[in-house]
């Protein structure tokens, strides 16, 4: 167990988790019903998954406003996607309910893989298996904003 939890704390890996914080996220994964061994296993397949991302990705991102100039893109969010189709398909309708303006935009961004929040990306992918989701630093300050699309 010992070699697997170092593994998780690779030097050489770009993704370095303290021992609270892997011992957080082994929580989660023996919450989600993962027993020891298979819950080590997820959480290096998960790490490496975001340690071998790009260092240079788009992202997605929905906002609702009233217009296109109401969004900030100084600070665009922290809750971002990889792909834009899932996105869309998986959050549109419960967003909607709550949102704070008339109309549906997509945000795609170009981020730094160093503006990735790796512990709470991670802890997300485990929580919530099926969402994907790039949590980003400073609510996404930093990230290049690529374009704002209205969805209708």
């Amino acid at each position: 167990m010992k070699n697997l939890i170092r593994k998780i704390l690779k030097e050489e890996s770009y993704i370095r988790l303290s021992e609270d914080n892997t011992d957080n996220l082994l929580g989660y994964l023996y919450e989600m019903g993962f027993d020891n061994d298979d819950a080590l296993y997820e959480l290096n397949d998960i790490t490496d998954f975001y340690d071998n991302l790009p260092e240079t990705i788009a992202l997605y991102r929905i906002v609702f406003a009233d217009s296109k100039e109401e969004i900030d893109t100084q600070y665009p969010g922290s809750h971002f996607a990889m792909d834009e189709k899932d996105l869309l398909d998986s959050h549109y309708t419960s967003l909607r309910g709550s949102s704070y303006g008339d109309n549906c935009y997509v945000i795609k961004v170009k981020a730094q893989k160093q503006l990735i929040d790796n512990y709470e990306s991670i802890k997300n992918n485990i929580l919530y298996p099926n969402e994907q989701e790039v949590t980003l630093k400073n609510k996404g300050f930093g990230v290049d904003v690529i374009e704002i699309m209205q969805v209708n």
